[in-house]
């Protein structure tokens, strides 16, 4: 027999933020709180961002990697980091949860106050082309320090 693997490490499908303890699975669209008794109890459904789907996931299927970051970029499939504070849900996505894609490092940010959803966008070829990349969100929606890199 031959058999295919492949594992990818993918941090925090398991964390607590001011609003409690959260789970979110990379390719699911649902945020969950974790009750006390145990219990999932859904916070957020994200269905704006189109994910791979579990027959095309290397992590089920196998396969070369090479070929399936073509069929994420030709398909714009991708996975999900959710972020919660108590103001704003924040959904990273990523094509196909491959790190060394930077293209695809966007966000979704939704703010609970008003309830509005702000997608940004990063276009690291036109960032290139003005020698100034920026690998976070612009206007610093997660309170942590903006920053740039200059080439």
């Amino acid at each position: 027999m031959n058999f295919h693997t492949y594992h990818e490490s993918w941090p925090r499908p398991l964390f607590h933020c001011s609003e409690g303890l959260r789970y979110h699975r990379c390719y699911g669209d649902t945020l969950f709180a974790i009750q006390p008794d145990m219990t999932l109890r859904p916070v957020l459904i994200e269905q704006k961002i189109s994910k791979v789907p579990l027959d095309k996931r290397l992590e089920s299927v196998g396969g070369d990697e090479i070929e399936y970051r073509q069929y994420c970029l030709d398909n714009k499939l991708y996975a999900t980091w959710v972020f919660e504070d108590n103001h704003f849900f924040i959904v990273d996505y990523l094509i196909g949860k491959s790190w060394r894609e930077f293209a695809s490092c966007n966000y979704l940010v939704y703010d609970k106050k008003t309830g509005k959803l702000n997608r940004v966008e990063n276009d690291f070829n036109a960032e290139y082309d003005t020698h100034n990349l920026h690998l976070g969100i612009f206007n610093d929606y997660d309170g942590g320090l903006a920053f740039a890199l200059f080439c």
